[in-house]
């Protein structure tokens, strides 16, 4: 669909008795008025980024602006990756498969991809992890995802983290700051990798599990 046919068909006029603050973008005329429309706002607002802010407020002020016809507004700004994970995270009704998509294909970074995983239960799928490997990760930033997000403790992603050639000191962060991580196995990888000295003791140290097969790892 064509950019004006979408400003057309959007539901771009709301009152403003709907909302729970009033933007400074509003005019004396629209006050008084008690509504306003979008499309005339927006073209007053001059950079992107403020256009973008706009539609964030108005979606969290005005429960009326929580449409599909939205979304597809939200659309024609051009926002960047960075504004749709956002959008995704903070808005139930913008948890789609279809915004997924779109997220999809604004050309987000790892760090974008890997954010989202982290901050929304709805982008925690199979296909996410997926996608998030076509984007060819470092260990650092794998083993981030593995630490910080319950979803990506498996034992492929810690196959996947593996056959990137992680070092021993990679190893040893994530065995102490993640749980599932904490196994017979991943002690063996980490002596694979020949420690050094300090990096054991201190695995040893600071790690529970580490500590209870210290005869183990020091032997």
């Amino acid at each position: 669909m064509e950019t004006k046919e979408l400003k057309k068909s959007a539901e771009l006029i709301f009152k403003l008795a709907d909302l729970k603050t009033q933007p400074s973008q509003i005019n004396r005329r629209e006050l008084k008025k008690g509504e306003f429309n979008l499309s005339d706002v927006i073209k007053r607002i001059k950079s992107k980024k403020r256009k973008i802010e706009f539609i964030f407020w108005l979606i969290e002020n005005c429960e009326k602006a929580r449409t599909t016809k939205m979304l597809e507004f939200f659309k024609t700004l051009n926002p960047t990756a960075d504004d749709v994970k956002r959008l995704i995270k903070n808005f139930k009704f913008a948890q789609t498969q279809e915004m997924l998509e779109y997220f999809k294909s604004s050309k987000p970074s790892v760090n974008d991809v890997s954010w989202l995983i982290v901050k929304c239960q709805f982008a925690q799928t199979q296909e996410m992890l997926e996608f998030f490997k076509t984007l060819k990760p470092d260990v650092k930033e794998v083993r981030w995802l593995i630490e910080d997000c319950k979803f990506a403790q498996t034992q492929e992603m810690f196959e996947y983290f593996k056959s990137l050639g992680p070092n021993a000191i990679d190893i040893k962060w994530l065995i102490e700051s993640c749980q599932f991580a904490q196994t017979q196995d991943m002690l063996e990888f980490f002596k694979s990798l020949k420690p050094t000295l300090t990096d054991l003791t201190w695995l040893i140290r600071n790690c529970e599990f580490a500590k209870k097969n210290k005869n183990f790892l020091l032997k």
